[in-house]
């Protein structure tokens, strides 16, 4: 009787590991391949994911570079204005004050009218200076440059500006106001 209890003993032990075969196995190769589908999935997900945020962001980016570009046009639009104004102003000033101060020798009498136009500012960091008809300083941002030629010490490029600035303004009618646009050297 012992003899046929391990025989069938033995084969309760190969049946089982024959199951186990065959339950674990199938069950291993479908969990890893639900596994690598969802990891390509998820992987997929986040590609569109990120596509879909990079997009938003630079729409994002471009609406706020238009809003910019917008706000700097009109207050480009509201310096000009500003400068024209301070211009014609400052021509009128030095016409009433020439006409209300005794007669002097040459700028002379002009000192205290320009120590405050040297003091006006425009916006942060922009100063107002005044060039004769020949290119010499009347009013510079320092004062220290007063009387000489405002080409002189300038940038190859800046001087060429300067001359060309001063061409202009010899164009210009009475009460003509012209605008230039350029990159300014001098970062003071």
């Amino acid at each position: 009787a012992r003899p046929v209890m391990k025989i069938f003993v033995s084969i309760k032990w190969k049946f089982l590991a024959v199951c186990l075969i065959f339950l674990t196995l199938p069950t291993a190769v479908l969990g890893i391949l639900i596994y690598q589908t969802y990891y390509r999935e998820a992987l997929e997900n986040m590609r569109r994911d990120l596509i879909l945020m990079a997009k938003g962001w630079y729409s994002t980016a471009d609406i706020y570079h238009e809003e910019m570009q917008r706000i700097l046009k009109r207050e480009q639009s509201l310096v000009e204005k500003r400068l024209k104004s301070l211009a014609q102003n400052v021509k009128l000033t030095f016409e009433l004050y020439d006409r209300s101060v005794k007669p002097g020798t040459g700028l002379a009498r002009f000192q205290p009218l320009l120590d405050k136009l040297a003091e006006v500012r425009i916006g942060r960091s922009g100063y107002i200076f005044i060039i004769d008809g020949d290119g010499n300083y009347i009013l510079s941002r320092d004062r220290k440059s007063d009387g000489m030629p405002a080409w002189e010490g300038q940038r190859e490029d800046s001087a060429h500006r300067y001359k060309g600035l001063v061409a202009q303004a010899r164009s210009l009618k009475s009460d003509e106001v012209k605008i230039l646009h350029y990159a300014w050297t001098d970062p003071g």
